[in-house]
């Protein structure tokens, strides 16, 4: 049986190099391009942003925190997700993600997960299907997801994703305790700010003078946005940041703080 495979993981695929729906310009990845499947050898890793420490494959490179890929973005669509989602419970995730109902379950010596599979037909890439992980801690829901192309699913489920499920346990972050250190002396005098005041709301600016800076970003971008209580969560996807360009700016004056209350009441009145 088939199922509308969830937000998050359409927008995953597209971000492997597919065009959005209706686009049909890419062609097709070649599973028979990457890596034996059964060669996959699994190392340590964990994410202090989601405080979590698992296993993923080596030499699979990590494009955000906790969000792991084989090959070069745009030639694969094997993707390997573990997140947590702090504050959260089993029933938001798969509410407002609209996951089937589970396929089984599994324990592992940290955590006890529902296991769902979703699977959709993806332009011409053939069969998409996603193994889907959810177990519930103490403080939030933790997430393990594998997205491949039918006809490697098989292999990397029991080389990857069970075993990333196995793995993954709530990050044990010890106490640190500060310290005090002499600090050391400064190797030359800082350069003066330029600064001057506004007359019309007293607000102190910064001069930055002309130069050039790295504007862009060489990839695509995302960020999880929205929010699981009000059944918007999913991934934002921004691929207007390319190419990486080298910019250049004429000397400007800026605002050094936020306009205050204060100034906004002068401009209000006037």
């Amino acid at each position: 049986m088939k199922f509308q495979l969830l937000t998050v993981l359409v927008l995953l695929t597209m971000l492997m190099g597919l065009a959005a729906c209706g686009e049909n310009s890419k062609s097709a990845p070649n599973a028979g391009d990457t890596t034996d499947s059964a060669g996959v050898t699994l190392v340590p890793c964990s994410s202090e942003e989601f405080g979590i420490s698992g296993v993923v494959p080596d030499g699979w490179a990590e494009m955000k925190p906790g969000q792991f890929h084989r090959g070069v973005p745009g030639s694969d669509l094997t993707f390997l997700g573990q997140v947590a989602f702090p504050g959260a419970t089993i029933e938001q995730v798969v509410g407002t993600m609209g996951l089937p109902e589970p396929v089984g379950s599994m324990t592992t010596a940290h955590l006890n997960w529902d296991l769902h599979t979703a699977e959709i037909e993806w332009l011409a890439a053939g069969t998409i299907i996603g193994d889907i992980a959810l177990a519930e801690g103490n403080d939030g829901v933790y997430f393990v997801m594998l997205v491949t192309l039918a006809d490697e699913h098989e292999a990397l489920h029991d080389a990857v994703f069970l075993p990333a499920v196995d793995a993954l346990a709530p990050e044990v972050i010890a106490e640190v305790r500060p310290t005090a250190t002499t600090a050391a002396p400064l190797a030359e005098a800082p350069v003066p700010i330029d600064t001057r005041l506004r007359s019309a709301d007293g607000m102190a600016m910064v001069y930055v003078p002309a130069g050039e800076f790295q504007m862009g970003n060489t990839g695509t971008q995302w960020i999880w946005g929205g929010s699981l209580q009000n059944g918007d969560f999913s991934l934002q996807v921004f691929t207007d940041e390319k190419p990486r360009r080298t910019v250049y700016l004429d000397a400007f004056w800026i605002d050094q703080t936020e306009v205050t209350v204060a100034m906004f009441r002068t401009f209000v009145e006037a």
